[in-house]
């Protein structure tokens, strides 16, 4: 995801997910990954999923405020 191959990350944080279904981590940069390509629906699940699992990680809320921003602004075109 570093590198900015979006769309590998989220395939690779998927089958992450799959194994270890209750990792807020993965969950998070999962929602990170749809934000960042634009999928702001999902990545607001996704990052419900984690906020809900840890609450205290301000990456998480940054990012799903931004998503839900995203997603606001996008309906409103």
């Amino acid at each position: 995801m570093k590198d900015g191959h979006y769309p590998s990350a989220i395939q690779q944080f998927k089958l992450a997910e799959n194994a270890r279904p209750h990792d807020w981590k993965i969950k998070r940069d999962l929602g990170i990954a749809y934000y960042k390509t634009s999928q702001y629906p999902q990545a607001i699940e996704k990052l419900n999923q984690a906020y809900r699992i840890h609450r205290k990680d301000g990456r998480t809320l940054l990012y799903l405020g931004l998503s839900y921003e995203k997603a606001r602004s996008f309906l409103m075109l």
